[in-house]
């Protein structure tokens, strides 16, 4: 077989596991074989041209199976399993060839962190109740059976679903074809393709879920072009360093937060210096996090983000309040005048979850700072109720101006406010406010090397030759004085690195 010029990281992986009951004579699946031969067949046309890698296992033990998707992590796009199976479990083989049960909600919960596993076809004897679990764990496509099938005829349809994808078909076009394929050889009545004693059943044995369809159903082989084009660098990836911390404490608040009824609003403080990119964080937080943290899919249409200017100009506090209420206003509906009745309509109406973000700096301190960060808490616990179900979330973003190139004063001056905001962060009260919940979430910090490489392995390695990446950044590291990097020093550092070494 000719070399393929295409990067291997970058081709998806087939992955074939088959196991026999060898011990009894009367369970061994004569087909099985076969059937393992037939779609290899299918798909070496596929192979051969570098648009996927085939990964067969016979004889599939549960160590090997899990062993096979940790081999090649997230490259792993189709699990195909021919052999025995049930509702509640498929049948891998032990070491001595007797079944091994592989219960289905441990196979469900490891299969979900596959990240790049797009369709889980499952080739045994009524598998169908395993795919809402499936399903729940977040894999896109799941082919099952509603009951017993003929294993001859289990392999045809497998081979002929596999040999449409290879062909360029979508998931939900391979699926049409291999069932056309079978009524034609065997005709409309589905009782010739299950074993004897499930001949007396009604129904298609195979199904593909979900049964809406969707973009899990057009999901598709690669072509040459993409595969060989360079993947684009998201703007985001060299910014995804770390911030676990910060995840887990707004994890926290958001469950505690969706418990309320009525919905509360969240105000969410955000704070470090400002050589950490408080903007490309919040960027994080609204295409990444909060997505995640609310379980939103791409249907869902993320979160709605507005943006609050910070309120300036105050010339005395009796007029914080209505500032505060303007700069919020004009960010929900552009209309600063509008009332808090009519910002609640306004939220009412978007289906969305919504996030509010304004962004505050050292200089804006002694200019009513504890004041105007009071009256943002009390508008919100103030505001009217709104839906039960919405989530609004406002995030104060605070960046500590740092003294470098600044004269002696105003160095002295920036230590000692960013100070007094660090200190009025740790003093809050949320509890002193009774519709409203609040978090102070851990400051953001530089970045330490061992931060970096479970950065490259979490989210670089699929963009880049990791080898190659680990080397830089221990030199990084290495030529420099601190043990750790700020945000904005790393990530023009990885940016450069990502594109010199990208796949």
């Amino acid at each position: 077989m000719p070399k393929s010029p295409y990067p291997t990281g970058a081709r998806p992986v087939i992955f074939l596991a088959f196991a026999q009951d060898r011990q009894n004579g009367t369970r061994y699946l004569r087909n099985l074989p076969e059937e393992s031969r037939q779609i290899q067949a299918a798909l070496k046309s596929a192979r051969w041209s570098g648009l996927c890698d085939i990964v067969p296992l016979a004889n599939a033990t549960r160590q090997e199976i899990f062993d096979i998707f940790q081999e090649y992590r997230d490259r792993i796009a189709i699990f195909h399993y021919g052999g025995h199976a049930g509702s509640f479990q498929i049948l891998a083989e032990s070491p001595g060839g007797s079944p091994q049960p592989v219960h289905a909600a441990g196979l469900a919960a490891f299969l979900a962190q596959q990240r790049g596993l797009q369709l889980v076809f499952l080739n045994g004897c009524s598998t169908e109740k395993q795919a809402q679990g499936l399903l729940e764990a977040g894999i896109p496509a799941v082919i099952v059976t509603s009951q017993d099938i003929d294993d001859a005829v289990a392999a045809d349809f497998a081979a002929r679903f596999h040999k449409g994808l290879a062909s360029g078909a979508c998931i939900g076009t391979a699926f049409s074809e291999a069932v056309a394929d079978i009524q034609s050889a065997k005709g409309n009545n589905p009782r010739h393709l299950y074993k004897e004693k499930a001949a007396e059943k009604e129904g298609w044995p195979w199904v593909l879920y979900p049964e809406e369809g969707g973009a899990a159903w057009r999901w598709k082989l690669p072509t040459i072009d993409e595969l060989t084009k360079p993947v684009p660098i998201p703007q985001l990836l060299p910014y995804l360093s770390d911030r676990s911390g910060q995840e887990a404490e707004l994890r926290r608040a958001l469950n505690d937060l969706q418990k309320e009824k009525p919905a509360r609003p969240l105000v969410c403080f955000i704070h470090g210096n400002e050589d950490e990119c408080h903007d490309m964080y919040l960027m994080r937080l609204h295409q990444i996090t909060l997505p995640k943290l609310l379980g939103l899919n791409d249907e869902d249409g993320g979160v709605e983000k507005k943006v609050a200017e910070w309120p300036t100009s105050i010339r005395a506090r009796q007029f914080i309040g209505d500032r505060v209420r303007g700069c919020l206003a004009k960010a929900l509906l552009g209309n600063s005048e509008a009332s808090p009745q009519e910002m609640q309509t306004a939220i009412k109406s978007t289906k969305k979850p919504i996030m509010i973000q304004t962004d505050m700096f050292t200089d804006n301190w002694e200019a009513f700072g504890p004041e105007l960060m009071s009256a943002f808490l009390k508008f919100w616990n103030d505001f009217p109720d709104y839906s039960r179900e919405q989530v609004l979330i406002f995030c104060i973003s605070i960046g500590y101006q740092q003294s470098v190139g600044k004269g002696f004063w105003r160095r002295r001056s920036y230590k000692r406010l960013n100070k007094a905001i660090r200190h009025f962060l740790t003093q809050l009260d949320f509890n002193s406010f009774d519709k409203v919940q609040g978090i102070v979430l851990p400051e953001l910090l530089s970045i330490s090397q061992a931060e970096v490489f479970t950065w490259v392995h979490e989210h670089a390695q699929q963009f880049c030759q990791i080898d190659e990446l680990f080397r830089e950044i221990r030199a990084l590291y290495e030529q420099g004085i601190k043990e750790r990097l700020s945000m904005e020093y790393l990530a023009e550092e990885l940016r450069t690195l990502l594109k010199e070494y990208q796949s």
